[in-house]
């Protein structure tokens, strides 16, 4: 009885943990469609701009998406915070997937 028991709490923890997980991971909902959203509305404005042209749509929209972020990144580097230059910089890696890229200029 007790291994059944134990048994028993095992699963309850694990669906409880599951259960706080997904509920953790719901708060990011809004701001992962309001990331679609402005990627899909820049999308648009650059091929409509490229006028068919899809080299030059693709260049738009990559600078487009990155001009922003990469603003804010030179005013946390510029800011002398190094810290805060450091957590966004950690965190604009494991979004993208540069984790392992060279840090270079």
């Amino acid at each position: 009885r007790e291994a059944a028991a134990r048994a028993a709490w095992a699963i309850v923890a694990d669906e409880v943990e599951a259960f706080l997980r997904t509920r953790a991971e719901r708060s990011a909902v809004p701001v992962i469609a309001a990331l679609h959203r402005h990627f899909e509305a820049e999308r648009a404005r650059a091929l409509a701009e490229a006028g068919g042209d899809a080299e030059r749509a693709t260049r738009l929209l990559v600078g487009r998406l990155l001009h922003d972020p990469a603003l804010a990144l030179r005013g946390l580097a510029a800011d002398d915070n190094d810290e805060d230059f450091k957590t966004a910089e950690a965190l604009v890696r494991r979004l993208f997937g540069l984790e392992n890229e060279e840090k270079t200029g």
